[in-house]
């Protein structure tokens, strides 16, 4: 039995792939599991400190702190995602480590204003890049969710492409298979999910099933607040957790 070190952040998508891990993990009997989880946290009182809202900074403390308290020796660690690996080097030169990230900072920079994110100034970006740096040298092995994150880390960051793989992140389908979609007569069932409404396209699913002449059925899973143009047929589904009986069961049972 392998004993190794699994450091999980939990903020949006990233509950579900540390889920499918934990679950292919509990099938394997060669590896002995320890599992970190680093839920996503509000600023606490501490909040009116710049560095105290900082979602990398708090995450990465809680990483620190929860590796520092593992008794008895380990093989081997896996990180994800690099936000959570930035003050833990020292454990990552004492044991070997695979970073795991779906985009580097510099990608979300490009992308980041959807999420309220923008770039600050150009000191500051340096600081940010040799500090997130650390972590990227000091991993053994570097895991991307796409090309794209790939391509960045050697562009961006000069890190070997030899250290870097890119494994997609799956879906498990022993969950997500195919349901019962025999409806007869029913309008065809088109299911969104995102928990921000607006970001993921929302508006201009509305917008769409508004143009087709053929009436279908939204099924939509979010926690914001929707505002549903008239004649067509929605039904929002609130507080669905990610991989839920009820979130599954809208999968079997949707079209698209």
């Amino acid at each position: 039995m392998r004993r190794f070190v699994f450091v999980l952040e939990q903020t949006l998508g990233h509950v579900a792939h540390g889920r499918n891990l934990e679950r292919a993990l509990a099938a394997r009997n060669t590896i002995e599991p320890t599992i970190i989880r680093i839920p996503y946290s509000t600023p606490s009182g501490l909040g009116s400190i710049p560095l105290a809202r900082n979602w990398s900074v708090r995450a990465s403390v809680a990483a620190r702190r929860a590796l520092k308290g593992i008794s008895g020796p380990v093989e081997a660690a896996f990180i994800h995602t690099q936000v959570a690996s930035l003050l833990s080097t020292g454990f990552m030169s004492r044991t070997p480590t695979v970073v795991s990230l779906d985009a580097t900072p510099v990608n979300f920079d490009t992308e980041g204003e959807a999420y309220g994110h923008h770039r600050t100034a150009p000191a500051v970006e340096w600081l940010k890049r040799e500090f997130n740096l650390r972590p990227l040298r000091s991993a053994a092995c570097l895991v991307t969710w796409c090309q794209w994150a790939a391509d960045s880390l050697v562009r961006d960051y000069g890190l070997d492409a030899a250290k870097i793989q890119v494994v997609h992140p799956g879906v498990d389908l022993s969950i997500f298979k195919p349901g019962d979609r025999s409806h007869g007569g029913d309008p065809v069932r088109v299911l969104f999910v995102g928990g921000d409404f607006i970001r993921k396209g929302g508006l201009e699913l509305l917008n769409a099933a508004r143009g087709l002449e053929e009436k279908i059925a939204l099924e939509i899973v979010t926690n914001d607040a929707v505002e549903v143009p008239p004649g067509l047929t929605v039904n929002i589904h609130r507080g669905l957790a990610p991989q839920s009986e009820g979130l599954v069961r809208l999968f079997r049972e949707s079209d698209l």
